[in-house]
């Protein structure tokens, strides 16, 4: 009984080292997270289209592109993602791949907002403020 277990275990070790190092053309190739967000938020998802727009924003498996991320943040944040719309608002108050404008700025913290974000309520009053400077 030994003997048998000893040559299972042998077998399965061989096995196991031969997908560790087998050629690389025979492994499935590594999923594109970016490439799963991007088909979904094509779909509609706009969850996904939050993440994609993050990957975008802070260059996380793409390049970074913040005029891409800014198309993807203004898409998740009308399909109802409030970070999406409080992200927007943040570019918007520091400038970040756009000129400053206080009045988008205030526009997307609003919607956050309305949204149930509190950080973006938060975000919104200062915004709101500094409109009336």
């Amino acid at each position: 009984m030994k003997k048998i277990k000893f040559i299972l275990l042998l077998f399965f070790s061989i096995q196991i080292n031969n997908l560790c190092y087998s050629d690389e053309s025979v492994l499935p190739k590594q999923l594109d997270v970016g490439e799963i967000y991007q088909k979904k938020c094509d779909s509609g998802d706009a969850q996904a289209c939050n993440n994609l727009a993050y990957l975008f924003d802070y260059g996380k498996g793409n390049s970074k592109d913040k005029f891409k991320a800014i198309e993807l943040y203004k898409k998740a944040c009308h399909g109802g993602i409030a970070i999406s719309c409080s992200n927007l608002g943040l570019i918007y108050e520091n400038g970040e791949g756009v000129p400053k404008d206080n009045s988008k700025s205030f526009h997307f913290f609003s919607i956050a907002c309305d949204l149930k974000d509190e950080l973006g309520c938060v975000n919104s009053a200062k915004a709101k403020w500094r409109l009336r400077r």
